[in-house]
């Protein structure tokens, strides 16, 4: 039996151009528009969602650091600890002003923040140190 050596042909460029006449172009435009409507209202679908999750956890944080407080003080501490430590500034400042802050938590941040902000000192001076290393090791292969 013979073998299908059937190809389809390939199109050479230029071949039958695809020509956009104006009708062409309203309806795309068109389709465009309806497009970008549907995907603006689903984003604004979405963040409304999200707001409305953001805000139901707001209103039960209280409730759930009580429950806390009583069942593991430890946890308390560490929400808070770790909260405010990857909050701005401002914002820490806010949370750790919170009725159950447990004490020592700011104190206890404020030393976190200031190790954070050595090792950030120690890795630039390093690293101008590996840079100066570069510049003194190629002006003398240059010299």
């Amino acid at each position: 039996m013979a073998k299908n050596n059937f190809t389809k042909p390939v199109r050479k460029a230029g071949q039958n151009p695809v020509i956009i006449s104006t009708q062409m172009e309203k309806a795309l435009a068109r389709s465009m528009q309806i497009v970008s409507k549907v995907a603006q209202k689903e984003t604004l679908r979405s963040e409304k969602t999200q707001r409305e999750a953001r805000q139901a956890f707001a209103e039960t944080l209280d409730a759930w650091l009580e429950m806390a407080a009583e069942n593991d003080p430890s946890v308390v501490e560490t929400l808070f600890f770790e909260m405010a430590c990857i909050a701005t500034s401002t914002n820490r400042r806010r949370m750790l002003k919170h009725a159950q802050t447990p004490e020592g938590v700011s104190e206890r941040v404020q030393d976190q923040l200031d190790h954070w902000a050595e090792q950030e000192e120690a890795t630039k001076a390093e690293a101008a140190r590996i840079e100066a290393e570069k510049a003194a090791a190629k002006n003398s292969a240059d010299a």
